[in-house]
C-alpha cells in the first residue's frame, strides 16, 4: 500500500496537479478550508474516510481565464460518472497517450480500489487514463472533472 501511495504522489508531481488529494502538509492545509468555501459538506454521521474524501475532492472550479475550462470539467464528469476507477481505466487506457511509468502506475488501480484511502489513489489513477485521451491545456480540467465524478461514486459505494 505504501508503494501505491508513493506512486500516486509521484504521478501527481509529474503531472503538476495541485488537485491531487492526500498530499503533504501544505495540501492538507489548503484543502481543509475548501468545504467552507464551496461544495457540499459530509453528512454528520460520515466515517473518517468519507470526511477526508469530501475535504480532498471538492467540486472543481473553472478558470475564467481559460476558455473552455468549464466544458472540459463537465465532459470529464460525464465521462467518468457512474463508473468505478477500474471501468474508467479499461475504457480509456488503450486510447491514452501515457508514458511507461504512467502505465505502470495504472496497474496499481486494483489494489487501490480494494483499499480506499483519503487520497483516493484509484480515482486519481483512473482519471489519468481519461486525461491521456485529451490534448492541450484543457486536459487538466477534464482530469479534475473525472476525479470528482469518481469521488462521488466512492461516496455512493461507502453507503451514502
Amino acid at each position: 500500500m505504501r508503494a501505491l501511495a508513493a506512486a500516486a504522489a509521484l504521478l501527481c508531481l509529474a503531472l503538476g496537479l495541485g488537485a491531487c488529494g492526500g498530499g503533504g502538509e501544505a495540501q492538507s492545509q489548503s484543502t481543509a478550508a475548501l468545504p467552507a468555501l464551496r461544495g457540499p459538506k459530509p453528512p454528520k454521521d460520515a466515517s473518517a474516510l468519507e470526511r477526508q474524501v469530501y475535504r480532498n475532492f471538492q467540486p472543481p472550479l473553472a478558470d475564467p481565464e481559460v476558455s473552455g475550462s468549464r466544458k472540459a470539467i463537465e465532459a470529464g464528469e460525464a465521462a467518468c460518472e457512474g463508473k468505478t476507477p477500474l471501468e474508467v481505466k479499461r475504457r480509456f487506457t488503450a486510447a491514452s497517450k501515457l508514458s511507461a511509468a504512467q502505465r505502470q502506475a495504472l496497474a496499481q488501480i486494483g489494489s487501490a480500489e480494494e483499499h480506499p484511502g483519503a487520497d483516493f489513489a484509484a480515482g486519481q489513477l483512473a482519471a489519468l487514463a481519461y486525461q491521456g485521451t485529451l490534448k492541450g491545456p484543457l486536459a487538466e480540467y477534464g482530469y479534475r472533472g473525472c476525479v470528482y465524478a469518481l469521488a462521488r461514486g466512492l461516496e455512493r459505494r461507502l453507503g451514502r
